[in-house]
């Protein structure tokens, strides 16, 4: 299944937050993919991905991976 982001005003406005690399970890996220997958994927150390969460997170204004994981389901699409 792949995923892509919702293209509604809404949800463009809220990824204008984000830099280019953070959106690739959300894509990764929705995918069900873990900071390790992520990290191998992105040629990054699973601490680094972590951190791009919490960044995320903080710019998306929702707290932790289970909302996070939750927000890509409701704003992404296949």
């Amino acid at each position: 299944m792949d995923r892509s982001i919702d293209n509604s005003s809404e949800y463009i406005n809220l990824l204008k937050k984000l830099t280019p690399r953070e959106v690739e970890i959300i894509e990764e996220v929705a995918r069900g993919r873990t900071s390790k997958e992520i990290g191998e994927i992105l040629n990054l150390s699973h601490r680094t991905v972590q951190k791009y969460r919490q960044n995320i997170c903080k710019k998306l204004g929702i707290n932790g991976y289970r909302a996070l994981f939750n927000w890509c389901l409701e704003h992404m699409k296949d």
